[in-house]
């Protein structure tokens, strides 16, 4: 009887035995298993481009960028028109952004100490204004082909690339003020504006008012002295020259030139304004830039390349001839 009962529990301990490796088996796969799937979600940096509606962006010198999705563009820290270009790079780096590999135990604290000091803070958000995902981004590695980056809340750096561009992915990331903004200096649409006056300082002559009356649109001359008849404008005319403002880029801002209030100083080529339906106006001044260059070979005059123009309470631009160009009719360029 007492050997049966030792049987029974020897029995007992071996099943006892038995099912505690197999939790211990199992929990360590649990653990293997939870641990995959964090470090899968520290390495999803990707998000769909069309699912974020605002991009937030923190530097550690202070400096914050929010840029917003408004119907069919972007606006740039809730008061400027973001430039596309400079927008879609960076949506198509959050989109495909993938990482190239884990750095080794003794590169991390090195590359987390940079994240610290340089990490720019990026933070994206879905269309009801819900965070999406926040991470980080550093430098470079020394090859320059791979980027530092970091998923806010983890303690495990990863580099990561793009694999349709070489090089790294900061740049992408790290604009700054006027960098982020739409270079246009016109986007109007034709059917909107009611007044063009171009005034040409040195060519009174060529100065004139083009006004819609009507169905139709009237030239004058600008100069009160002026003989020059009023007139009914052709039509065909009148679209090509209305149609050239609907999208006129600037080659970059120049707020910050330091001669700027000189050369606002200086008597204008041309300056012209615009009014909207609804009374809305634009006003622009444009100054010639080597009005005076010459040919070192020939000596012949060379034609103006390049202007500034100011914006009436707004922006100073560099703007290239051959873009605002087309904007330059006369009061001649309507007669028939």
């Amino acid at each position: 009887m007492a050997a049966k009962k030792r049987n029974n529990t020897l029995w007992l301990l071996i099943g006892f035995l038995i099912v505690a490796v197999a939790a211990y088996f199992l929990i360590g796969e649990e653990e293997k298993e939870t641990k995959t799937e964090a470090l899968a979600k520290e390495m999803k940096f990707a998000t769909p481009g069309n699912e974020v509606y605002k991009i937030f962006l923190a530097k550690r010198s202070g400096e914050e960028t929010t840029l917003e999705r408004k119907d069919d563009y972007w606006v740039y820290n809730g008061k400027y028109r973001a430039n596309q270009n400079v927008v879609d790079n960076l949506l198509q780096t959050i989109s495909h952004v993938t990482v190239k590999f884990i750095p080794s135990s003794s590169m991390q604290p090195n590359i987390i100490k940079e994240l610290a000091t340089l990490g720019i803070k990026v933070e994206l958000y879905d269309a009801s204004d819900n965070l999406i995902k926040a991470y980080y981004v550093g430098g470079m590695t020394n090859n320059e082909l791979g980027t530092h980056m970091i998923m806010e809340g983890s303690d495990r750096p990863f580099v990561c690339y793009l694999e349709t561009a070489q090089g790294g992915l900061r740049a992408r990331f790290d604009m700054e003020g006027d960098e982020w903004r739409d270079k246009a200096l016109y986007r109007e649409k034709p059917e909107q504006i009611e007044k063009v006056t171009i005034e040409y300082p040195l060519q009174k002559s060529q100065s004139f008012v083009l006004e819609r009356k009507g169905k139709e649109f009237e030239v004058s001359p600008l100069d009160p002295l002026s003989k020059s008849p009023t007139f009914k404008a052709d039509e065909t005319k009148v679209n090509s020259f209305l149609v050239g403002f609907d999208k006129v880029i600037a080659e970059a801002f120049e707020n910050s030139n330091p001669k700027r209030d000189s050369i606002l100083s200086l008597l204008p080529f041309a300056t012209i304004q615009i009014i909207r339906k609804g009374g809305e106006e634009k006003l622009v001044q444009y100054f010639p830039i080597d009005k005076d260059l010459t040919d070192n070979v020939t000596g012949e005059k060379l034609p103006v390349e390049r202007y500034y123009a100011q914006e009436k309470g707004g922006d100073f631009y560099l703007v290239q001839q051959r873009v605002v160009g087309k904007l330059f009719w006369g009061y001649s360029n309507f007669i028939q």
